[in-house]
């Protein structure tokens, strides 16, 4: 499941989002996509990436997340039914998938019993006590203090 939503979010991202044929399904998994990298790299980031990378991942993770948000309002206010991104918003976005699904496709096929735990804790994240869907949560990442 977990491989299968990351596969979508690349192909989404590549395909459907510049063709404004993003959906509310394809932004749920691009949430939880953004939160899964974001609690990964919070755990794991000092053990698989450069202190350079570091920095650029935590950039890119509070950029995306802003362009999440900014996406997701301007469609929600305007009643949209598919998400249509600004050109800063989908340059963001193609950018943080293109670094992090690569990352997170390894991170899964070499811990894959430590990425459920990651995505268990995302989706707990994602949920309120009413069981609705709340959207993106984690808009960035101290990597050696998490906090959310």
């Amino acid at each position: 499941m977990i491989i299968n939503t990351m596969t979508n979010v690349g192909f989404s991202v590549e395909l459907k989002l510049p063709n404004g044929n993003f959906d509310r399904d394809d932004m749920r998994a691009l949430a939880d996509f953004s939160n899964l990298t974001g609690v990964t790299f919070s755990e794991l980031g000092d053990d698989r990436l450069s202190e350079e990378d570091l920095i650029f991942a935590n950039q890119l993770q509070c950029a995306l997340s802003d362009s999440l948000t900014s996406l997701y309002l301007r469609t929600y206010k305007n009643k949209d039914k598919f998400y249509i991104p600004t050109g800063d918003e989908l340059k963001t976005i193609q950018e943080a998938v293109t670094f992090f699904l690569p990352v997170m496709e390894e991170i899964v096929k070499d811990s894959p019993k430590l990425i459920i735990k990651f995505w268990n804790k995302t989706k707990n994240l994602m949920t309120r006590p009413d069981g609705a869907y709340n959207g993106v949560k984690v808009s960035s990442i101290n990597f050696y203090n998490y906090v959310i």
